[in-house]
């Protein structure tokens, strides 16, 4: 928008010379001209039932892992620990059955 006591656009103070827009710019990429929206929704699509799978694999692995470590540790929590005495403490044995102090 020209300014009213110049009649000019900022533009044309600044660079001394009258903005040129471009019509049009074609610039030609291989996804542009290869692109084909039917395959590509249907693409989408099987990369979405393929993500719901990947989820459903990572939950059951981690499941797994999680399962392990537990049985893992209540094997150790069995053979050391006598009773839960407080919230994060407590009563220990030797593995000979010695109670620590």
């Amino acid at each position: 928008m020209p300014h009213s006591s110049t009649n000019e656009i900022p533009f044309c103070l600044s660079f001394g010379t009258k903005a040129v827009i471009p019509v049009k710019i074609e610039e030609s990429f291989p996804q542009i001209a290869l692109f084909q929206s039917g395959e590509n929704r249907e693409e989408l699509r099987e990369n979405l039932d393929l993500l719901q799978e990947a989820c459903e694999v990572a939950q059951i692995i981690e499941y797994v892992i999680k399962a392990r470590a537990t049985k893992r540790q209540g094997k150790r929590l069995l053979s050391w620990v006598i009773e839960k005495v407080r919230n994060g403490a407590y009563r220990l044995e030797h593995l000979d059955n010695k109670k620590i102090p």
